[in-house]
């Protein structure tokens, strides 16, 4: 590798370090709003990413044994997809791809050969893209789940009078909610990907 081009993938691999403390996924919760989540967020709060993960998913209501029988059937719930059950293995992927961007960095700050820093760039570009690929099929999931999920409360409350408002309001909290990669995942992807061209 020639000096000109080991500076100029040395200062790609240092950017894409960086983007670390940018934000690599977004929440858009109705009422809050947007939540960023840098690489840091992702790392010290793994369990908190699960956790908000597991708030959206439907939970069984434990009745009393004593309570007598409902004349309406119950409402069935539907799995949650697999893209969306496998959402807490995205910030292995970001860790993967900033792991990768720093090894690729030292190899090529002691200039071992450029196969080594091609080899990790590469590594690192592809965990990238697929934390982004990932957390766009989920968020496709999830709207989709929610709409399924609302379809089939929409038979149990056919006779109930409000359950058109019901269903509107449901609508917008379902389309409100987002997942969605931010700027810092594609930034590292695009990083990435250059210095492994380079």
């Amino acid at each position: 590798m020639q000096r000109s081009e080991r500076w100029v993938v040395g200062f790609l691999l240092v950017l894409a370090s960086m983007t670390f403390f940018f934000p690599l996924v977004t929440f858009h919760v109705p009422i809050l709003g947007d939540q960023d989540m840098s690489g840091y967020d992702l790392v010290a709060k793994m369990k908190d990413f699960d956790n908000t993960i597991d708030a959206v998913k439907p939970k069984q209501l434990d009745l009393p044994q004593s309570a007598p029988a409902s004349s309406t059937p119950a409402t069935p719930h539907l799995k949650m997809p697999l893209s969306v059950q496998a959402v807490p293995l995205i910030p292995i992927e970001v860790i993967l791809g900033f792991a990768s961007a720093a090894i690729a960095l030292i190899c090529c700050l002691i200039a071992t050969g450029s196969s080594s820093a091609k080899g990790f760039s590469t590594l690192g570009a592809v965990a990238a893209a697929a934390a982004i690929l990932h957390l766009t099929i989920a968020n496709s999931d999830l709207h989709t789940w929610f709409q399924e999920q609302m379809d089939a409360q929409a038979s149990s409350l056919a006779d109930n009078p409000f359950a058109n408002l019901g269903r509107q309001i449901a609508d917008l909290a379902a389309n409100s909610f987002q997942i969605k990669p931010g700027v810092g995942l594609y930034v590292l992807a695009a990083t990435l990907s250059a210095a492994a061209v380079l």
